[in-house]
């Protein structure tokens, strides 16, 4: 083989490598589009025939979000919203593997909206929030599955090393904590989100 040959056939392998790494990126981001946009749905629909029940027939506050948690498919937990950049998410219940199949995951183990503690909710920064821009004293409201909205205050945004675990652990506050990669499409480092529970309006 003569070395014009070899150089276009490395030429023609480097070119289908990447149309095969950029399809799949599409189909990633099309698929995950598509999960959020059914998850989406699935918390309209659970909140619409809550809002269409009869006198008493909706959960009482003090029930737990377990119990409630029972009413709608998915393992869906709760919906936030930054109404700074006007977008938002649903969140699953689960742990760091759920973010295998899901864009956004309120960590089981951490507390309920509205709960004392530290509330995690890790997500993908692709394709949704790659201009996220948050700072000290934006807002970030959850609704959550006992039909209350919680509004939160943001205290300070970090990018953090991966080893970094320091904010994910419990505090003595009602706070959240959100968690995702930076720089967008990559893996180096954290963007971390500190907020606080604030008195609803």
């Amino acid at each position: 083989m003569s070395k014009i040959a070899l150089i276009r056939l490395v030429a023609v392998a480097l070119i289908l490598t990447g149309v095969f790494m950029a399809g799949r990126v599409v189909y990633t981001l099309n698929h995950q589009a598509a999960h959020d946009s059914d998850q989406d749905k699935a918390w309209q629909q659970f909140m619409g025939a809550a809002q269409g029940q009869a006198p008493g027939a909706s959960p009482s506050p003090a029930e737990s979000p377990a119990v409630v948690g029972a009413e709608i498919p998915s393992g869906l937990y709760l919906k936030m919203t930054l109404p700074k950049l006007g977008r938002d998410a649903v969140a699953v219940n689960g742990d760091w593997d759920s973010l295998r199949t899901s864009s956004t995951v309120h960590y089981k183990t951490s507390p309920a909206p509205g709960q004392k503690g530290n509330m995690l909710i890790a997500f993908h920064r692709e394709p949704k929030w790659l201009d996220i821009n948050l700072e000290a004293g934006d807002t970030v409201r959850i609704d959550a599955l006992d039909r209350k909205t919680y509004m939160y205050k943001v205290d300070f945004v970090k990018i953090v090393s991966v080893r970094d675990i320091s904010h994910l652990k419990a505090t003595t506050g009602t706070d959240l904590t959100l968690i995702t990669c930076d720089p967008p499409w990559q893996d180096y480092n954290r963007m971390v989100v500190r907020a606080h529970l604030v008195p609803s309006v």
